[in-house]
């Protein structure tokens, strides 16, 4: 089913129409408005305004809003939000071959007097002409103490034609003025045409959580206890009429319920096979979990599923009031309830019997639609809401507007051997749609991971050993490409759900705790350990007497081994080694939706505010930076994973910002790690368990390269990351080979090893590319690059064990270039290096060096009085940093 894009056709507007395709369609005639959104790029230079930009179904100009959510350099829209409406009487729309595009139209104010409006200190306020639905948000601690939203003033984020967008943050706090610590953040989206609101509420712990010996479980100090938090709205008396309400239920399962009296739907659980998993145990080592799928009553009509997606309608007399939400069953536990006075939907339901933990430093955010509307309403007022009828561009049009570097449509992409290892994400037994139904990956802190099953191979033990993947490597990011590439919607609901994850449980929250850890990003699963009261904060209690499993002993390996030895701590926390931006920033491109922003200059500003000496222990010795966002394991400040994710996030800052001041310290970041003479030998690199990372930094690199031709910068800082990446492209083709050909040097010679040489060919395939004028350099790169993507396809292909969580993920976030450097090479350059010297390498030394040569010196000089204060620095050195070996 298609639609048709446009701009009006004047100066510098230069767009040609792009149909649009949507997801499902629409069986039943429609019978009220709907609602429609989806983002759209742009080709540099094609559309300047947003006023250029409308939709048309067959001869009809549509009511749209546009918001621009990114620029190119020379200021024209790349990305940008279309909403439209689809009038009731418009039902061409359904039909693919009449939809066109169309502009201009007039963008009239709408007609219905709907509203939601701040009402001070006493909450919010719906209203729809004279009548008018409070909405509170109340919640109930564990020892029966009320709160409620303290309200406050909205900020207006945008207001026009069809939405206004509001956000409110506010506390909660009792009768008597005692404020609990949870924060609340409502970002609500108005629709006036639709008499409808859309919320989504966001509610944090800010405290910094308990992690004694970097551990961090549920029970933890810092956790909030809640036995109940709902969402309240009143349902006004209807004084002069005789009507009973009637209240009817769609489960979404093709269940239905009817009836007048009160209305109470919980879902207990996920509803799976596997609904009473270990996945679940709370503080208590309980799975506290009461049934399976939910139950649904009516005054006395009841009816029990599996998995509802519910929309509520009550109606009496002439007003109607609905309620529907999203991912309601895979978000449990969730209960909506109606009676005569309020309708209520139970984000933190009592119904449960059990209390609901919010971490320290932990947040989540629920969606959900308000409708309240005149009269009786025949059929579910929101049934637009919770269509599965999306609209989206086809890959091609992605491809045209060059927003995605190296985006090409999988249509036109012949390496089937690539795609085939792909699609084991969203297709077959072993999908990641199939993963989260072994270990029941559902519930409202779990969904939106992944299992990661690839760390459960050693695993003896009765039923699957749970394991928490946490977005590693920026699986989001690889979900967002591959969404683009193929249209199939599947990609975009695991880039939606893990996007959403990722901030809200994998980000601690907080400011109050070490430096290092604030806003930063907790690690998947300790390797080849169960997550058990761990949760998503990767480092459970009882790693301390369980350990690594399988593999070779560590002594075997020699000096390597005792260096892995000191990297295998059992407790830890966030760090810039798993700070992964760019999915976020891709996610907002594709919904437009503002948290994935906010998380993705998060990861930016992290970066830097860990480099800050002026907040750790060491600070009265030194005020130098900590070296913190580079130092990829203890004391290696050279090319790594911590350096290239926190590259990655400046550059992923610069973009959605246009703040220099990322761009700056990116060059910084650079120049600290890496230089065109770099004596390679010195550092490793061949030793996989310690310095396979290295790729991951000259990968960044590129993009830097890539970002500063995009902005016309071919300067001094263009010039050494083009250097320096030669340098070590070259030394690569002469010296680089399969990690797995050199199995015995590896702890765990698994099928991770062969997918993680992909990244070998993304950077020579660059290189080469990158040298395209010299031909011997570029024949020697292309051949090592082909040799690699060939090896790496075949070499997985033989595997049983490609399907697993890691490998997937690792060959769909690299390797789906390959058909774009086939296809383009010849026809795009990046502009050529200036010949240019550069100044030698200096020496980094780190803060916290810095400050323990200095407190000894201090000691020798003045005696033992200092000798504890040079003990304390020593010992919390050692407990500062905390690296993963892969």
């Amino acid at each position: 089913m298609d639609v048709e894009v446009s701009v009006e056709k004047h100066t510098p507007a230069d767009f040609a129409p792009m149909r649009v395709v949507f997801e499902a369609s629409e069986t039943a005639a429609c019978k009220a408005t709907r609602l429609f959104r989806m983002s759209v790029p742009f080709a540099s230079g094609s559309v300047s305004h947003a006023n250029q930009v409308g939709i048309r179904v067959g001869a009809n100009n549509l009511r749209t809003q546009v918001k621009v959510l990114q620029r190119w350099p020379d200021g024209s829209i790349q990305w940008c939000s279309i909403v439209w409406t689809v009038p009731p009487d418009e039902d061409q729309w359904q039909d693919s071959t009449e939809l066109v595009a169309a502009m201009p139209m007039s963008q009239d104010p709408p007609i219905t007097q709907f509203s939601i409006e701040s009402c001070g200190e006493h909450g919010l306020a719906i209203r729809l002409g004279g009548v008018e639905h409070s909405v509170r948000f109340r919640s109930v601690d564990s020892r029966n103490n009320v709160y409620e939203a303290a309200g406050g003033s909205f900020e207006v984020l945008d207001d026009g034609p069809i939405c206004k967008q509001l956000l409110l943050s506010t506390g909660m706090r009792s009768d008597t003025g005692i404020e609990l610590p949870l924060l609340v953040r409502l970002f609500v989206s108005v629709y006036p045409d639709l008499s409808t609101a859309v919320f989504r509420v966001t509610v944090q712990n800010p405290r910094p959580a308990g992690h004694p010996d970097g551990n961090w479980d549920l029970g933890n100090a810092g956790s909030l206890l809640l036995r109940d938090l709902s969402f309240v709205l009143s349902l006004p008396t209807q004084e002069h009429s005789k009507e009973e309400p009637m209240i009817r239920l769609d489960c979404g399962d093709g269940k239905k319920l009817q009836g007048e009296s009160t209305l109470n739907l919980f879902q207990a659980s996920s509803g799976g096979a596997n609904w009473h998993s270990r996945n679940h145990l709370n503080k208590d080592r309980e799975i506290p979990l009461a049934f399976r799928g939910y139950r649904a009553n009516i005054g006395e009509n009841r009816q029990a599923g599996l998995r509802a997606k519910p929309q509520v309608v009550r109606s009496v007399g002439d007003s109607t009031v609905a309620i529907a939400m999203r991912a309601f069953w895979e978000n449990f536990p969730k209960c909506i309830r109606v009676n005569d006075n309020s309708l209520q939907l139970g984000l933190f339901p009592e119904e449960s019997g059990s209390l609901h933990e919010l971490q320290g430093g932990e947040q989540k955010t629920h969606e959900f639609a308000i409708f309240v509307g005149e009269g009786k309403a025949t059929d579910g007022p929101l049934d637009w809401y919770t269509s599965s009828c999306r609209p989206s561009l086809s890959p091609g049009d992605y491809v045209r507007s060059q927003a995605i570097p190296f985006l090409t449509s999988r249509s036109d992409d012949p390496n089937t051997n690539y795609h085939d290892l792909v699609d084991s994400a969203i297709v077959g037994p072993d999908s990641f749609f199939a993963k989260r139904e072994l270990i029941d990956e559902y519930g409202w802190r779990h969904y939106g991971d992944i299992y990661g099953d690839h760390e459960a191979i050693y695993h003896e033990g009765e039923g699957p050993m749970i394991s928490h993947y946490n977005n590693q490597y920026d699986c989001t990011w690889a979900f967002a490409i591959h969404f683009m590439r193929t249209g199939d919607s599947r990609w975009f609901d695991q880039m939606v759900a893990m996007a959403d994850h990722a901030w809200d449980i994998d980000t601690y929250h907080t400011d109050e705790d070490k430096n290092l850890y604030n806003g930063g990003l907790f690690w998947h699963t300790y390797h080849y350990a169960d997550a058990d009261t761990g949760t998503h904060r990767s480092y459970p209690r009882h790693l301390k007497t369980s350990g690594m499993k399988g593999g070779k002993d560590l002594k075997e390996l020699g000096s390597t081994g005792k260096k892995l030895a000191q990297n295998y701590g059992v407790g830890g926390g966030p760090s810039a080694s798993q700070n992964y931006p760019t999915g976020w920033m891709y996610a907002y491109f594709l919904t437009g939706e503002l948290q994935y922003r906010d998380a993705a200059i998060n990861a930016a500003d992290y970066v830097m505010r860990i480099e800050d000496g002026t907040k750790t222990v060491f600070r009265w010795l030194s005020r130098s930076e900590t070296g913190l966002s580079i130092e990829s394991g203890a004391g290696y400040h050279g090319p790594g994973r911590a350096s290239a994710n926190s590259l990655h996030a400046l550059m992923t800052g610069y973009e959605l910002t246009q703040d220099q001041k990322y761009l700056d310290y990116a060059r910084k970041l650079i120049m600290r790690v890496i230089h065109p003479e770099d004596n390679i030998e010195k550092l490793d690199l061949l030793n996989a368990e310690l310095r396979w990372f290295y790729t991951m930094f000259l990968q960044a690199l590129t993009r830097y390269i890539d970002l500063k031709a995009a902005i016309g910068e071919n300067d001094s800082s263009y010039a050494f990351a083009v250097d320096s990446l030669n340098h070590y492209a070259l030394w690569m083709t002469n010296h680089e080979v399969p990690t797995l050909s050199n199995a015995d040097r590896l702890q765990y010679p698994s099928e991770t090893w062969a997918a993680q040489d992909m990244r070998k060919w993304h950077i020579l395939e660059y290189a080469a590319w990158l040298n395209q004028d010299d031909s011997e350099r570029h024949s020697a790169l292309r051949k090592k690059s082909d040799f690699f993507f060939n090896y790496v396809c075949s070499t997985l292909h033989t595997m049983p064990s490609r399907t697993l969580c890691r490998p997937v993920i690792l060959i769909a976030q690299f390797g789906w270039q390959w058909s774009w450097f086939r296809s383009h090479r010849a026809s795009k350059r990046l502009p050529t290096a200036r010949l240019v010297s550069h100044p030698p390498k200096q020496a980094f030394t780190p803060q916290r060096q810095i400050a323990l040569r200095r407190a000894k010196l201090i000691a020798l000089s003045f005696g033992g009085g200092l000798i504890v204060t040079l003990c304390f620095l020593l010992v919390y050195s050692l407990i500062t940093f905390t690296v993963e070996s892969r």
